[in-house]
């Protein structure tokens, strides 16, 4: 019986060990995306991916690229503006987002981002990171989150004349976002299942976060969008 039970574990771990193998090691992951449904491709980076060989970069790979500004009121990304000029160099659109922390007043952290961005052409509409994951151990009451939210919003949206899209996961929107923000256009983030059962408008489904690209080291975020709101985005 303890050798059934023996032989029993040995393959669970078996098991456990190619799934992990593809999935960190290759990249691969079962959350894929239909390609008829969801045509445009992009990705997003940061200084977490280093220096990127952009000669390397294949154009045929992705269609567009979102790349970290700021975080918080006084964080500046040390790569946003090469990586900026080098993917515009390469005539593929791109966008800047900002990791919104809640340790911060909405204020300060929309002068950071602006004080980043003012200076570049940008294609694409900003973005506001929302998520756990990386933040500060601060958990603000709904109300004075969203306040300080709308704080960032005004600013933002002021100056780029586009409306903010939310970067999000499950968790952040319902503890904060569900109540108040349900209207917003959204960046959804969910890695095992498509966004059909999300509540509010998902303008881009971020579905891997183990992909390759040439020229990157290391894993890369892998984003989708429908044409039709590819088309919205540009405008």
């Amino acid at each position: 019986m303890k050798k059934i039970t023996f032989n029993i574990l040995v393959i669970l771990l078996f098991i456990v060990g190619i799934c992990f193998y593809f999935v960190k090691v290759k990249g691969y992951w079962i959350n894929i995306p239909d390609t008829k449904i969801y045509s445009v491709k992009g990705i997003d980076i940061s200084h977490h991916q280093g220096d990127i060989g952009f000669d390397l970069i294949d154009k045929s790979e992705f269609d567009f690229v979102y790349i970290k500004a700021t975080e918080g009121g006084d964080f500046k990304d040390k790569k946003f503006l090469q990586n900026i000029k080098k993917f515009k160099e390469l005539n593929i659109p791109v966008g800047a987002y900002h990791f919104f922390t809640l340790c911060k007043d909405g204020k300060t952290q929309a002068e950071n981002f602006l004080d980043s961005i003012q200076s570049i052409s940008i294609d694409l509409p900003p973005v506001i990171d929302l998520e756990f994951p990386g933040n500060c151990s601060l958990r603000p009451s709904v109300e004075d989150f969203s306040f300080q939210l709308i704080e960032f919003i005004k600013s933002v949206e002021k100056f780029s004349s586009k409306e903010i899209i939310f970067y999000t996961n499950e968790e952040f929107y319902y503890k904060y976002l569900s109540n108040n923000f349900t209207n917003r256009k959204y960046w959804y983030r969910n890695i095992f299942d498509s966004p059909e059962k999300f509540p509010s408008k998902t303008i881009i489904w971020q579905y891997s976060e183990f992909g390759k690209i040439k020229g990157i080291k290391g894993n890369v975020d892998l984003n989708v969008v429908k044409l039709d709101d590819w088309k919205n985005l540009l405008k």
